[in-house]
């Protein structure tokens, strides 16, 4: 489906659907407009109320930006979070991508919860630091979909976690 293939696709339908498909190419603003942002207005309330993910930020987990469109959340490496082979443990970058997930799903829907997640490591961290960016790929009646991408402060690809999440009292 690409304009000239006679289909009859115009220019301007066709980039909108590229647009659906690739989160970092939307306008700002433009994929949850008109969209409630849950109970979040601002990074405080959202710290505020994530303070009582206590497996998350008990273990070092912060939450870095929050916007209509994407979140970021960070975690200072440590030994504590280190694996018996010295390196990072996956569930621990499992954990950062999860709560990423968590903030930006919850802040679509207030409460919606994971049902069904995956991860994929791309590449051991190198850095200091590991960054989780979540972004909203479909927000639908009842459901969420959110692609996580987890990188480190060199800048390498760690892992890329896929969620689902439920919007309860939909």
């Amino acid at each position: 489906m690409t304009p000239g293939d006679g289909v009859g696709v115009s220019f301007l339908e066709y980039f909108k659907s590229i647009l659906i498909m690739t989160p970092h190419l939307r306008p700002p603003g433009s994929f949850l407009k008109g969209r409630e942002m849950g109970n979040f207005t601002d990074l405080e309330k959202t710290r505020e109320y994530f303070k009582n993910d206590r497996f998350a930020t008990d273990n070092g987990m912060q939450i870095d930006e929050v916007c209509e469109e994407y979140v970021v959340c960070s975690l200072v490496l440590g030994e504590g979070h280190k694996n018996a082979n010295g390196g990072i443990m996956g569930g621990v970058i499992f954990t950062l991508a999860d709560f990423a997930f968590a903030v930006l799903a919850n802040s679509i829907h207030l409460p919606t919860v994971a049902q069904q997640v995956s991860i994929n490591f791309l590449g051991a961290p190198k850095g200091e630091k590991l960054f989780a960016k979540s972004t909203c790929r479909k927000s639908g009646k009842n459901s969420t979909v959110i692609i996580v991408d987890v990188t480190d402060d060199t800048g390498r690809d760690v892992a890329q976690f896929v969620g689902t999440g439920f919007k309860l009292g939909v």
